[in-house]
């Protein structure tokens, strides 16, 4: 087993910074993740959706009128790129300037999103300290074991009771896999055979929301990250 100090140094390292500077840094490269040209105008999201409303989530912006945060977003984000670092166009190729759009949003913003994990700093932790079982111990299962301890460390730095939200594309470029060889993956997770995720709420592509699970973590030994 790894050194449990290098497992809290790794766990620190996952938690989304605090510091405002950072924390829309991480933002950034979150809204590219979650931004993907459709052309379909059911699938249509805002070039900067998901950079605003994780913004309108920090405690530094959440009550600020739009011009105030405008002006807090514009010091720190040139750190960073500036708003060049952001789509210009929204998801059906529609031409548009990101900071407008973010003036524009954030007044819409009435549920914002939180960032308490970066979901790139998941993936070491996957290799460092993966889940093992005696169920799937062959190269031909690496994949699904990749998926399976994502869930697990999602689950675990998110919520207490195992609960997190994470869609088939963010887990398949995660851990190297296409979307649909994801969802087999968090299907077969899921199934009575295995058991190790519960789904609560299946999302959608058209509305494009993530799946909410929650992982049984009273299945999963401490020294498993380890062994099933």
């Amino acid at each position: 087993m790894e050194n449990p100090d290098d497992l809290e140094t790794a766990l620190a390292q996952c938690k989304a910074p605090e510091d405002l500077d950072s924390f829309l840094g991480f933002a950034i490269e979150r809204n590219q993740g979650d931004w993907q040209q459709s052309y379909d105008a059911r699938d249509y999201r805002a070039s900067v959706w998901t950079f605003t409303s994780l913004s309108r989530g920090h405690p530094d912006l959440a009550d600020l009128a739009t011009w105030e945060a405008v002006r807090r977003v514009d010091a720190a984000i040139e750190n960073h790129g500036g708003w060049d670092a952001l789509p210009d166009c929204d998801t059906i190729g529609k031409p548009c300037d990101p900071r407008e759009t973010f003036v524009d949003l954030w007044g819409t913003i009435r549920e914002p999103l939180y960032m308490e994990l970066h979901p790139k700093s998941a993936p070491p932790l996957v290799e460092m300290f993966p889940l093992l079982s005696d169920h799937w111990p062959t190269d031909r299962d690496a994949a699904y074991r990749r998926v399976v301890s994502l869930c697990y460390w999602f689950a675990r730095l998110l919520d207490n009771d195992g609960h997190f939200f994470l869609s088939c594309r963010m887990a398949g470029a995660l851990v190297g896999v296409e979307p649909p060889h994801a969802a087999a993956l968090l299907k077969r997770a899921a199934n009575k055979n295995e058991g190790l995720l519960e789904l609560l709420k299946a999302g959608t592509a058209k509305s494009r929301e993530a799946s909410e699970y929650r992982f049984r973590l009273d299945r999963v030994r401490v020294e498993q990250v380890e062994r099933i």
